[in-house]
């Protein structure tokens, strides 16, 4: 953690020292929002092995409402509309039934091309299409306060749209919503995400 923590900070740096240049090519911020799962539901089955889960116990079902926070939301345009984006994004869901709590967390470090149509001087849409690796965390606690967990790591994608205000020469406002799928043998894990956030513009 310590090192993802540097690293950003680096790069925030190194940002920020180029957004003193005239020309702003690309941007990286952070952002925060709610989290909408659109998947089907998910439980704890392996909690009581062997025992199939009732229709009492906690779950993250469609319509759920989370949280979804990007520690990293970077794009680099190449040229006039064509470039690339990055996010390492992290949320979580949770849920309570009986005394019993399921908590699902995520995570995703992601990286695809991306399309930019400036709208006019200080506005622009991004237009994105991002692969790469999720992972998923069930934390289960039951009614007698006894933890388990589970995790898994799969391969996921992203498609979605940011619009960017640039509120000075530095720094931009930007707001996004983007449809995340995780493909797992289980069965998906699809969510929607809504965010906003501040990047620095270099």
């Amino acid at each position: 953690m310590k090192k993802i923590t540097l690293l950003i900070l680096m790069i925030a740096v190194y940002a920020n020292g180029l957004a003193q240049e005239g020309i702003k090519k690309g941007y990286f911020g952070i952002s925060l929002g709610p989290s909408i799962h659109t998947g089907g539901n998910i439980r704890f089955v392996n909690a009581n092995p062997g025992i199939i889960p009732g229709s009492n116990d906690p779950k993250v079902g469609p319509g759920s409402v989370g949280f979804n926070f990007s520690f990293v939301d970077a794009g680099y345009t190449f040229d006039r509309n064509w470039g690339i984006a990055a996010k390492l994004q992290g949320g979580f869901f949770t849920n309570k039934a009986d005394r019993k709590v399921l908590k699902s967390n995520y995570g995703a470090i992601l990286l695809g091309p991306m399309y930019s149509y400036e709208i006019h001087d200080d506005l622009i849409i991004d237009f994105k299409a991002k692969g790469g690796r999720f992972f998923n965390v069930l934390d289960y606690t039951d009614e007698f306060a006894n933890g388990s967990r589970i995790s898994e790591f799969d391969f996921g994608l992203e498609l979605g749209a940011t619009a960017r205000y640039h509120l000075s020469a530095h720094s931009s406002w930007f707001n996004s919503i983007d449809f995340q799928n995780q493909f797992r043998a289980s069965g998906n894990i699809s969510r929607i995400n809504i965010a906003t956030g501040i990047a620095f513009r270099f």
